[in-house]
């Protein structure tokens, strides 16, 4: 369908004489109905036989006539301020006394073939009501209603499964935390299968969350992935590890093959202690620190600590003297000959 174009001139004058003049100002190209005329805040602004109102109102006043409270809100089904599409809007009507009985209840409720709307007050996106001295949730108040107090007491969490905040419709509603139910299938899912030549096989790349892996920008490929699974935040490769082949070993880590930290295809991780992380990142040309004559500090270099340990016999006072020399310290020149330190130097 294509856009009309709005007769009113907005920027001269916004009054609404007729419902064409109206409509007219309407895009209905696409699923939300966008006012295309005069803004304020956020919202369409108009001005209809000598009242000033909102746009999605006056649209609901059109199609269904005037409400019999006038001081009930028109609110979005879709959370699109500026959509005027009559199916996307709903009368809000904010209780200020206490529920009192299952009628009161529902009666804020627009039932329809799918999802229960509360129409009654919304705090944050989701339907909120007094009931028996407490400020409960909508869907709270549903259930209870429908099967009584949830087994957790005050703690169990009343979430919809059709995903709609304001749905109150108890055969949508179930109780626990989403984050509870995952299984190993939602996070075997989440993961994005890519070509390794080196190791003949893919890398199954974390695609959600991720934590910095020590560089200045996380990619798909440099960043370890966070998973929440089984009420405990875990590192993915952790977590693919544990799900395949059983708990982790105190004290070990799971290292990976390919080098890649959001890679979670268990073929590609194995087992191994901090120092054998250490020393795989460094044969690796992984390590983000420099040793040696790469320090920016050091006064010696490789040659410099064969000819020192090449020198040095053992003799009494040779190490102070040593340290002269070279113009270092004596614990740092006695951390040299007896290989300490500069340990790469054979």
């Amino acid at each position: 369908m294509t856009t009309t174009k709005c007769v009113v001139k907005v920027t001269e004058i916004y009054r609404i004489q007729t419902a064409g003049d109206f409509w007219s100002c309407v895009d209905k190209s696409k699923n939300c109905w966008l006012w295309l005329g005069r803004v304020s805040n956020g919202q369409g602004l108009v001005y209809w036989h000598g009242q000033q109102m909102s746009a999605h109102r006056l649209a609901w006043i059109l199609r269904h006539g005037p409400l019999p409270n006038s001081s009930d809100p028109i609110k979005h089904k879709c959370r699109n301020p500026m959509c005027v599409r009559p199916k996307h809007l709903y009368v809000s009507s904010t209780p200020q006394k206490e529920i009192q009985s299952t009628k009161d209840f529902w009666s804020y409720v627009s039932k329809s073939q799918g999802c229960w709307l509360w129409t009654g007050r919304v705090w944050k996106g989701r339907g909120v009501a007094f009931w028996k001295g407490y400020q409960l949730s909508a869907q709270r108040i549903a259930w209870i209603l429908k099967y009584g107090d949830p087994p957790d007491g005050s703690l169990g969490y009343v979430r919809q499964e059709c995903g709609k905040s304001l749905c109150v419709r108890p055969t949508h509603l179930y109780i626990g935390n989403p984050i509870d139910h995952r299984t190993p299938d939602d996070f075997w899912k989440l993961l994005k299968h890519v070509t390794n030549k080196r190791l003949g096989s893919d890398c199954w790349l974390w695609t959600q969350g991720h934590i910095n892996a020590g560089v200045s920008s996380v990619t798909l490929e440099d960043g370890y992935g966070v998973f929440k699974y089984q009420s405990k935040q875990w590192l993915t490769h952790r977590l693919a590890w544990t799900i395949e082949n059983g708990p982790i070993p105190k004290r070990k880590k799971v290292l990976h093959h390919c080098d890649t930290p959001a890679c979670c295809n268990p073929k590609h991780l194995f087992l191994g202690s901090d120092a054998d992380n250490r020393k795989d990142m460094v044969t690796k040309g992984r390590a983000r620190y420099t040793f040696g004559e790469q320090h920016a500090l050091s006064k010696l270099t490789d040659s410099l600590v064969r000819e020192i340990r090449s020198k040095y016999t053992g003799k009494w006072g040779q190490i102070s003297s040593l340290a002269r020399e070279y113009n270092i310290s004596i614990g740092t020149m006695y951390s040299v000959v007896t290989k300490q330190t500069w340990k790469h130097v054979v």
